[in-house]
């Protein structure tokens, strides 16, 4: 089709799945089935507010993991992108890009947003899962995407397990959930936990003194991955 560009993204298995179902239930080709997608997401997309606009948690998490060494099997596969530049770049200016993340930043680091675009526009027709995302919430707002990707915390010795468990209780009077392995979210477009921070000042100061504090009252070594540039807890 004349004025089209090709690229190429990688996505999970089971997102090209979802999109051969979308095919047959459309009746259109491969390309015709992307570019659809992409034409209806970038049109919702660009209607709201920037932190309301969706991502997928694929594209959070970093999954599917790129190959730690040279010459590991990649566990993603490729999709041909065959669309008008201009689509293009609309679908990725409304895609996540977190803080620290650069089109030629190494590994996890490296921004993926035509990949969003195009992993999302699936999701949002045909939703998807596999062992790793069963149990997901699989579409998020970006300003959620946002929190997430400042709320872990790594512990290892027995004060800084005391120290979570504390923090624990505290985080879930404010509105937090467990996500998995110590990271916590919160849909920060809730006014409600704002006014609960609020509330829990005098705590959240208390658990920031012991936190800081050497000895066995205090962490003093905790590894807090909240990182300036917001990308460490999503590792």
């Amino acid at each position: 089709m004349s004025g089209n560009v090709e690229t190429n993204v990688r996505i999970a298995p089971c997102a090209l799945e979802a999109l051969s179902r979308i095919m047959v239930r459309r009746g259109t080709s491969r390309d015709e089935t992307v570019r659809g997608l992409l034409t209806d997401h970038v049109a919702l997309q660009e209607q709201d507010h920037p932190e309301d606009r969706f991502t997928h948690i694929s594209t959070v998490l970093r999954y599917p993991r790129p190959p730690r060494w040279r010459g590991d099997p990649r566990t993603d596969v490729p999709l041909r992108v065959r669309a008008p530049a201009d689509l293009l770049e609309r679908a990725r200016a409304v895609s996540l890009r977190l803080p620290g993340q650069h089109p030629r930043a190494y590994r996890d680091y490296q921004v993926r947003m035509l990949t969003d675009a195009v992993t999302t526009a699936i999701a949002r027709d045909e939703p998807f899962d596999d062992d790793f995302l069963t149990g997901l919430l699989p579409l998020l707002r970006h300003g959620a995407a946002f929190g997430l990707c400042r709320l872990a915390a790594a512990t290892s010795t027995r004060p800084e397990k005391a120290w979570l468990l504390d923090a624990e209780a505290v985080w879930e009077s404010i509105g937090f959930q467990l996500f998995r392995r110590g990271v916590w979210l919160l849909d920060t477009a809730l006014r409600r936990p704002e006014e609960l921070m609020q509330a829990c000042r005098a705590q959240l100061r208390a658990l920031g003194t012991a936190f800081r504090s050497p000895g066995p009252s205090g962490s003093g070594s905790a590894d807090t991955t909240a990182d300036a540039d917001g990308t460490g807890s999503c590792r």
